[in-house]
């Protein structure tokens, strides 16, 4: 057989692998969205920000303009005016600060984008910002090829977000290659069951609501 059919059939071996993990990872509990898709939708929404020229309007009380006497009314509008000012100002410099995040965060090879940290205590600080009353958990996982950093967020207020970022060392940086949210009341951890090579998440009944393959990860499905 010859060499360039052998590398032709190993590549398809690849592909049918990657296909059928991409296949079984997501559950009912946990959907995984692969690296290409969040990163887009993260560079999308920072990019929407940024380019949002929307002013910032505080709307006024209801009370009616024939109840307030003069100085009501000229209270009422040049402190509106300042809020509305101060306000505007404030968005301007977060977009401002999502504009520099966004330059240093994502890179551009070809058509492939990245969205990367170079500091791992950074991705912490990052996870705190993406669901409000947040909390942060982190997992460091060695596989055979692969230095993999788990980022569990859980916040918001009633019923819990819970939002699972993986992050694979790549030379200098980290670099995000999949995410879930979690669609799931009770909790759950994140195990490593070296023997298997595979991260389980699993409740405390001892349901599996997903399970990672080491080759899932180094493939980046």
């Amino acid at each position: 057989m010859g060499q360039k059919k052998i590398v032709f059939l190993l590549s398809l071996l690849t592909l049918s692998s990657m296909h059928t993990y991409s296949q079984g990872l997501s559950t009912k509990e946990l959907h995984w969205k692969k690296k290409e898709e969040i990163v887009n939708e993260l560079y999308d929404s920072m990019n929407s920000f940024i380019k949002d020229t929307t002013p910032v309007i505080v709307k006024n009380n209801k009370t009616a303009f024939f109840e307030m006497d003069l100085s009501d009314w000229f209270n009422k509008i040049f402190k509106k005016n300042r809020i509305d000012k101060k306000l505007t100002l404030q968005k301007q410099k977060k977009q401002q600060e999502t504009k520099d995040f966004l330059e240093s965060h994502f890179v551009f090879s070809d058509t492939i984008t990245e969205f990367v940290f170079f500091d791992k205590n950074k991705i912490l600080e990052w996870g705190k910002n993406q669901v409000p009353f947040s909390s942060v958990y982190s997992r460091d996982v060695k596989t055979k090829n692969s230095t993999i950093l788990i980022l569990k967020v859980i916040g918001c207020s009633g019923l819990p977000c819970i939002n699972i970022y993986i992050f694979k060392k790549k030379g200098r940086f980290w670099s995000l290659i999949m995410s879930s949210n979690a669609q799931i009341k009770e909790p759950f951890t994140i195990n490593v069951d070296t023997n298997l090579e595979k991260i389980l998440f699993k409740t405390k009944l001892g349901k599996i609501i997903s399970e990672l393959p080491y080759t899932a990860l180094d493939n980046e499905f």
